[in-house]
């Protein structure tokens, strides 16, 4: 069987070297689109299109367009991509100054259920981006800095909201990923992989699941064939919704949520999720420290993977092995009983059998 780079575990400079390649021309394709629209905008709106494109301006784009400034061939290029770096700072700090207005609103609509409220509202209109994360982090390390300890719950508390709002936009690999990428615990981390990963008897309960899911939607089907034409059983069968009482709480400690779902992804398209996060962050440049604790991470999450995958593989000992040793054990310990002993079964050690 042809095995994958990442099959098994490999160095971070092993994994570098394999997305270099792809990282470098991805974000070199990503840096010219990105420029021309930003040079060139549809409407001759320079600071609108600078609104519209900052999410996607990052470090790699940084450099790219200081490069460019650099080498103008002439002071008109060099001035209208002056513009274009204006624009885009002045669109950060326009989008920082949103956040920050956006977070007030959160912290100061009420308890804990209205700031849930206020924050999926945002959520809803696509309002939560990067500036946002960036501004709800530094009001958590200012808090910590203070020691105001109930802020830094909530403020956690919304942050973890947010990316449970995120996981559920993406692709499950990539769901996965994430969830691994904020789990410090590595038995956490091989648990959640042993829950999510197809493999197995997940394999095995999720080719049931979808049988059992495509019988129930056949027999829905015949049951709403049959209420249609008035025939087949009456809706006493069916079951009508029961409401389900549940407490509210207003508790500011909010553990995070430990359901990871069942099954849904496939080993490869973990170990292919990996190798594309870690190509657009080493395409992107930027803090070297980040870039080598994200390699380290993704060293290290592949090793795990690895190592859920091998515990299927492996041969599972079986349990007549064990009693067929204690039987043994048992039978060397044993002295048939004599007349001397009154007919007496006495066990001894093999130690007291050898003397």
């Amino acid at each position: 069987m042809v095995t994958s780079t990442l099959d098994r575990p490999t160095g971070s400079s092993s994994l570098q070297a394999e997305v270099g390649d792809f990282a470098q021309s991805f974000v070199a394709q990503k840096n010219y689109i990105l420029l021309d629209k930003l040079e060139n905008p549809a409407n001759g709106e320079y600071t609108e299109a600078a609104m519209q494109y900052v999410n996607f301006c990052d470090e790699s784009f940084n450099n790219f367009l200081s490069e460019r400034i650099a080498n103008a061939e002439s002071e008109e290029v060099k001035a209208r991509l002056g513009k274009v770096r204006y624009e885009i700072n002045s669109a950060r700090q326009k989008k920082l100054m949103e956040a920050d207005k956006v977070l007030r609103g959160i912290l100061s609509s009420g308890g804990l259920k209205q700031m849930e409220a206020k924050l999926a509202f945002h959520l809803r209109r696509a309002e939560i981006d990067m500036a946002f994360m960036v501004i709800l982090q530094l009001n958590i390390e200012d808090a910590i800095n203070n020691k105001v300890e109930k802020a830094v719950q909530v403020m956690t508390h919304l942050g973890t909201l947010i990316n449970e709002h995120q996981d559920k936009m993406v692709s499950p690999p990539v769901r996965l990923m994430r969830l691994l990428l904020r789990e410090d615990d590595p038995n956490v981390r091989k648990q959640m992989l042993r829950q999510k990963l197809l493999i197995g008897a997940n394999l095995v309960a999720a080719e049931q699941a979808a049988a059992a899911a495509a019988a129930a939607a056949q027999e829905e089907a015949e049951a709403a064939r049959g209420l249609l034409t008035g025939e087949g059983s009456s809706s006493s069968n069916i079951n009508a919704p029961q409401a389900t009482a549940s407490p509210q709480c207003e508790h500011i400690v909010v553990a995070a949520v430990q359901s990871w779902g069942g099954a849904d992804v496939e080993v490869q398209q973990l170990r292919e999720t990996i190798v594309d996060v870690l190509s657009q962050m080493s395409g992107i440049g930027g803090d070297q420290q980040t870039l080598a604790e994200m390699e380290f991470k993704c060293k290290t999450m592949t090793e795990e993977l690895q190592q859920v995958v091998d515990e299927v593989d492996a041969p599972k000992v079986s349990d007549q092995c064990d009693n067929e040793d204690a039987a043994a054990a048992a039978a060397a310990a044993f002295v048939a009983p004599s007349e001397d002993d009154g007919g007496a079964v006495v066990m001894v050690s093999a130690s007291q059998k050898a003397t």
